[in-house]
């Protein structure tokens, strides 16, 4: 139990030490989510606003 405690608080104090990097690379992932959200979004809004004018012609 000692040693699994030990081993946890290592990786406690390693994910600390990453944790400076680790939350950029993570707040970077999160910008890129929303931005491909965000060209998702306006490539379906064009493809909408294609259909109702082919619709109207």
């Amino acid at each position: 139990m000692d040693s699994l405690t030990g081993k946890i608080a290592a990786a406690a104090l390693s994910l600390l030490a990453l944790g400076g990097m680790g939350t950029m690379v993570y707040e970077a992932s999160q910008t890129n989510a929303a931005t491909a959200a965000m060209v998702a979004k306006a490539t379906q809004n064009a493809a909408q606003a294609a259909q109702q004018q082919g619709a109207q012609k």
